[in-house]
């Protein structure tokens, strides 16, 4: 969802050619939407969809959300720093501790090789030009997608190298979206051809193993985020059905609210699961789709509860069940135990996002537009 959130702001704020830019992040944001592609060719089309790695709702989006409290005292932003000749940016990820820092730059040219920018205790460096990071965990390690769009695959930053994750036989592209702490990695691969299936949810093992394609059921299956426990979360089918993988690869369909038919598997951590519920059905419903009501859905997966209806539009859920993303009028803000609560924004800013909350559930990274009109990352402490 930040780049979406980020594409409105540089519609709103500048000229085309930082709109251009923004579409760099897009390439840089994880997820497991590749339901509209045609893997056999390559348009315009594709080149946007396929590289679409952000957590975001399909089809009709949620309402804007309510605020409905206050950021509390003590509350406070600050922007990181960046790397030399960088002079716009977002957080995308960060470890559980918020040790290490994922982010992208803007403005940067959206056709030119990813790149990456990794905080390590508020230190930034760029990581190689070409691997496009997507999560990190607390030991560090860096999961990703090297590569061009024609030959994209799983990778990972591990001792200051990109390596390669094997991809599953006859898999012609692999992506990865996930890491946990154990070092698992979670994403999807790609094996056109296949009469039953052309996208398949994976898993490698401590991030270089043999990599685990979990179950099907004949259609496709796209993995957006892995617990430490090794429980998968993400998508079956065309936005047909929010799916949940325990650690040894048996899938289950996630309960949906009275009345929503279909939806998706956005993240995890800890216990806590978030998505979202359509009324329609995804690829199965055609123009009914756009049309559709959706809303934001937080699963307990230990007892099976779901809650659905939160002010927020999430980008991730933390392991106490905490939401971050945005609120209000494309500001950044947190939910929690059913508050709705607006982060504070950087002088003369007016828009932004919060992308994780990390260590003590009181700071959060994400990102804050400025007075000079460009974003930058941010940490608020104290939230």
């Amino acid at each position: 969802m930040i780049d979406e959130q980020l594409r409105d702001y540089a519609r709103r704020t500048s000229s085309a050619s930082r709109l251009r830019a923004e579409d760099v992040l897009v390439r840089a944001r994880r997820s497991h939407r590749r339901r509209q592609v045609a893997l056999s060719a390559f348009s315009a089309f594709v080149l946007v969809a396929v590289v679409a790695v952000a957590l975001r709702p399909s089809g009709a989006r949620p309402p804007v959300p309510a605020i409905t409290g206050a950021a509390p005292d003590g509350c406070s932003v600050r922007s990181l720093p960046l790397p030399a000749g960088i002079t716009g940016g977002s957080v995308i990820a960060a470890d559980p501790t918020g040790r290490y820092v994922l982010g992208v730059p803007f403005p940067s040219d959206d056709m030119a090789p990813a790149v990456t920018i990794l905080w390590t205790d508020g230190t930034p460096r760029l990581l190689p030009t070409g691997f496009a990071g997507t999560a990190v965990n607390a030991s560090g390690l860096v999961a990703g997608i090297s590569g061009r769009l024609e030959d994209r695959r799983a990778a990972v930053f591990r001792d200051g190298a990109v390596v390669d994750l094997p991809a599953p036989t006859g898999a012609t592209f692999s992506e990865a979206v996930a890491v946990n702490a154990r070092g698992e990695i979670a994403g999807t691969a790609y094996l056109p051809g296949t009469p039953d299936f052309s996208a398949r949810a994976v898993v490698w093992p401590s991030g270089q193993g043999t990599p685990k394609l979990l179950q099907s059921g004949g259609k496709d299956t796209f993995a957006a985020g892995v617990a430490d426990d090794g429980t998968v979360v993400g998508t079956i089918g065309t936005r047909e059905h929010p799916y949940r993988w325990t650690a040894a690869g048996a899938g289950t369909a996630l309960p949906l609210p009275s009345g929503y038919r279909g939806g998706e598997g956005q993240a995890v951590a800890g216990d806590w699961a978030v998505g979202t519920a359509s009324t329609s059905r995804g690829g199965e419903d055609g123009k009914d789709e756009l049309t559709a009501e959706s809303v934001v859905v937080r699963w307990n997966l230990r007892t099976g509860a779901l809650d659905h209806g939160m002010r927020i539009v999430p980008t991730s859920v933390s392991a106490a069940g905490a939401l971050a993303g945005r609120v209000g009028r494309d500001e950044p803000g947190i939910w929690r135990d059913g508050t709705v609560v607006p982060l504070p924004m950087l002088t003369g800013g007016t828009r932004g996002a919060a992308a994780t909350i990390v260590g003590d559930g009181h700071t959060v990274a994400g990102w804050s537009a400025t007075a000079s009109g460009l974003p930058a990352p941010v940490l608020w402490q104290g939230c």
